[in-house]
């Protein structure tokens, strides 16, 4: 668990996560960070994180980072690559799967190496009856979609950085 100075930004830096991988955020509380919302879902972030410009082409494309170099990526949109064609394409080691996913009403969800070296948990979660365009000889169905990376350079960040994809939630529909 992360010491609440590690988790605010500052201060004493926390050992590296041991236990298994997919519960390392077990013990990080996550209701005071502060919440954003894009398109169908909604996810929070600790405090420290402050937004970079962006501009995406077909998609929704945003940045943050945090004063300790820790950075939340995120594409959400119709044209948002699927995981393994998008951020898994830069898988450098092996993944851990935290979730597998079933296609569209729950994310998956991985941790993994990148091949920058960076410590990294991806999700990847396609809008459950959200719009879809049905495409090729095969009938492909691409749908809206987000896609999100938490990375950082230190592994000991890893814990924060699983809690903060773990915190992504589907908006209810009005």
């Amino acid at each position: 668990m992360l010491s609440a100075c590690a988790a605010s930004g500052g201060g004493a830096v926390p050992p590296a996560p041991v236990g298994p991988p997919c519960e390392w955020a077990a013990g990080i509380d996550t209701r005071s960070w502060r919440p954003v919302t894009v398109g169908a879902f909604s996810f929070r972030l600790p405090p420290g994180y402050r937004e970079q410009r962006t501009r995406g082409i077909d998609s929704v494309v945003r940045r943050w980072r945090s004063r300790n170099g820790r950075f939340v990526d995120l594409d959400y949109g119709m044209y948002t690559a699927r995981f393994e064609d998008g951020p898994g394409s830069r898988m450098g080691q092996p993944m851990i799967e935290c979730a597998a996913g079933d296609g569209t009403a729950a994310p998956q969800i991985v941790i993994y190496r990148s091949i920058e070296g960076e410590h990294v948990v991806g999700l990847y979660w396609p809008v459950p009856g959200g719009r879809a365009l049905e495409y090729g000889a095969n009938r492909h169905v691409q749908r809206d979609a987000l896609w999100l990376e938490a990375s950082s350079h230190r592994e000991q960040d890893l814990p924060e950085l699983l809690a903060i994809v773990r915190s992504v939630a589907l908006r209810q529909s009005r």
